[in-house]
């Protein structure tokens, strides 16, 4: 599971807090899902990364919105007391932080890391949280590695804190989902990541900190779409969000990443390099996952062009690792894929090489 580390500082002062931010996708009653943000702030201004049975702090938890819904004292991995906001228009006493805010992505179960970097400073206010009333009796809290699982009266069956982090918070910088295509599309990212290919794409997007804005856009002329300069992902509807257009999309992403001064520089002249790459990686994903395959070049020559992905390919059974592989006959098939998708038809660099896929490729477990 992924994992994001929020490091907080306290202003006017010498003391220097943790805090880990993580992303609930929760599920009540087998049917509707919520999401939550739990934001861990340690009492120890040196526990900020020891995450262990042993943690004492307070836990706020806010909604999607990032509204208030309650805060959590939790002593020795047990939770001991928590608030709510006050009934009957009454205010109650506040704890209030000025906190630096920076984002530190970590993939665990990847591998991938990336360093802190600052986002932004807001006062974070919540209702305090009062003495404790029990250090036993409100169950057991694990907060282990980036999973977070309750139990007891607080958290226990039922509670709206019982599953687990959700992908799509380490690449969400703003989105207009509704928490049902949110749903959906940390579905699609479970999926994507159980590939060899995409769950290289998914943990270097991370690791770079390369968080997007996710859109629906019924007006938009195709599937989905990448906007490298806004950092922006779009859909033309829900039932778009799938993992063929999802993993090309998030590819797009990655050549931005990859590519010296990203792919704004591409909008036309090797336009077509950029969306031919990503076609090829996918139809050679397609070959070797038995998935079908292809419509990216002309009917007519689509019987050769199935031939030279087997080549290439080894019989469908592993990715090539080098440009020399295919370089007798890439710049042709582009050429036939342009003639295929005329919206892509502008001017070819012929010294663009797909770098990017042979590096995702290179960096990935994928048989090779």
């Amino acid at each position: 599971m992924e994992e994001e580390i929020f490091l907080i500082d306290r202003h006017g002062g010498s003391v220097s807090y943790g805090a880990s931010s993580f992303f609930i996708v929760s599920k009540k009653n087998n049917k509707n899902y919520s999401f939550e943000i739990a934001t861990f702030i340690p009492d120890d201004p040196e526990n900020q990364k020891d995450q262990t049975e042993n943690w004492s702090g307070k836990i706020v938890v806010e909604d999607e919105k990032g509204e208030f819904v309650r805060a959590l004292m939790v002593h020795n991995g047990k939770i001991v007391n928590e608030s709510v906001n006050s009934e009957g228009g009454r205010i109650a006493q506040q704890d209030c932080y000025e906190v630096d805010y920076s984002s530190c992505a970590y993939v665990p179960d990847i591998g991938y890391s990336a360093p802190c970097q600052y986002m932004y400073t807001q006062v974070i206010c919540f209702p305090s949280v009062p003495p404790p009333t029990s250090t036993s009796s409100n169950g057991f809290m694990g907060v282990v590695g980036g999973v977070i699982s309750y139990g007891g009266a607080t958290g226990g069956a039922g509670s709206i804190y019982g599953q687990v982090v959700g992908r799509v918070s380490s690449l969400k910088r703003f989105t207009n989902y509704t928490t049902a295509q949110l749903i959906r599309l940390n579905d699609v990212l479970e999926e994507l990541v159980a590939k060899c290919v995409g769950k290289t794409i998914y943990g270097n997007l991370v690791a770079a900190n390369h968080r997007m804005d996710w859109y629906i856009d019924p007006n938009l002329a195709s599937s989905g779409g990448y906007q490298p300069a806004s950092k922006k992902v779009i859909f033309q509807s829900a039932g778009e969000i799938n993992y063929h257009t999802l993993t090309e999309e998030l590819f797009h992403a990655y050549q931005n990443t990859h590519y010296q001064g990203g792919t704004t520089q591409y909008l036309t002249n090797g336009k077509s390099n950029i969306e031919f790459e990503a076609k090829l990686l996918q139809d050679m994903a397609r070959i070797i996952n038995s998935d079908g395959c292809c419509m990216t070049v002309p009917d007519a020559f689509t019987p050769e062009y199935y031939k030279w992905l087997i080549e290439i390919t080894s019989g469908g059974t592993k990715y090539p690792t080098s440009y020399n592989t295919i370089s007798n006959k890439y710049f042709y098939y582009l050429d036939l894929f342009k003639q295929r998708f005329p919206e892509y038809n502008y001017p070819t660099i012929p010294n663009l090489t797909p770098n990017a896929m042979f590096s995702l490729i290179n960096l990935s477990k994928c048989p090779k």
